[in-house]
């Protein structure tokens, strides 16, 4: 994959972070604030803790799910005009798309990833924290991949709808 695709898709997908997600960060934000601290912890044991179900993972990959479906129309857009001109194949352009929709959800998995700080004990449970951070890792680009444009979608899809579930439901 050609370096300069790769920085350009990596500047979609900041540039998309920024403004798709801002509104719901600032928005989580605020409801922390007015809510207090208790939240935050209540909100980060029922996903990440040793209490939590299978489920409770569930919201992370359902917030991923829309996060990517914000950003993919945005992204893809342009996988069938002018970058079709370029001496690139397609399978590079369409997995530098897909990174582009997986760090469009940055922000939502860095809030992922301080719910877990906080509920493996600011990270005194190492091996929990970092399987946490595994999980949301494998969780972004199976929801990007969820969305994207394919020629088989009734073989990718599924696959990658289950990949993002399971990656974050490890209760």
């Amino acid at each position: 994959m050609s370096r300069a695709l790769l920085l350009f898709h990596l500047r979609v997908g900041s540039r998309l972070a920024l403004r798709a997600l801002l509104p719901v960060v600032a928005a989580a934000g605020g409801g922390m604030f007015f809510l207090g601290d208790d939240f935050f912890v209540s909100f980060s044991r029922l996903i990440f803790g040793k209490g939590s179900q299978g489920g409770s993972g569930s919201l992370l990959a359902l917030a991923a799910l829309g996060a990517a479906a914000t950003a993919a129309p945005r992204v893809c857009r342009g996988l069938g005009g002018w970058m079709r001109h370029l001496p690139i194949e397609g399978r590079a352009q369409r997995r530098a798309a897909l990174l582009a929709i997986a760090v469009a959800q940055a922000p939502l998995f860095l809030g992922g990833a301080a719910f877990s700080w906080v509920a493996t004990g600011f990270a005194h449970l190492l091996g929990a924290f970092l399987v946490d951070l595994a999980g949301l890792l494998v969780c972004a680009p199976a929801a990007a991949l969820v969305v994207m444009p394919a020629e088989r979608p009734w073989a990718a899809r599924p696959l990658a709808l289950a990949a993002a579930f399971a990656a974050v439901s490890g209760g």
